[in-house]
């Protein structure tokens, strides 16, 4: 597939693309509201 338009257009995004894949072991995605739960329950921690 040709992306050369994608990266054309947005470069920045294409940039942060490569760069989560790069660092896809250091850092943690998921869903927003799993996000949600585990922030309120470090919260209720505090």
């Amino acid at each position: 597939m040709d992306n050369r338009w994608c990266k054309a257009i947005y470069p920045d995004f294409r940039e942060i693309c490569d760069f989560l894949a790069r660092s896809r072991d250091r850092l943690w995605t998921a869903p927003a509201a799993e996000v949600a739960v585990r922030i309120a329950k470090w919260r209720r921690g505090l």
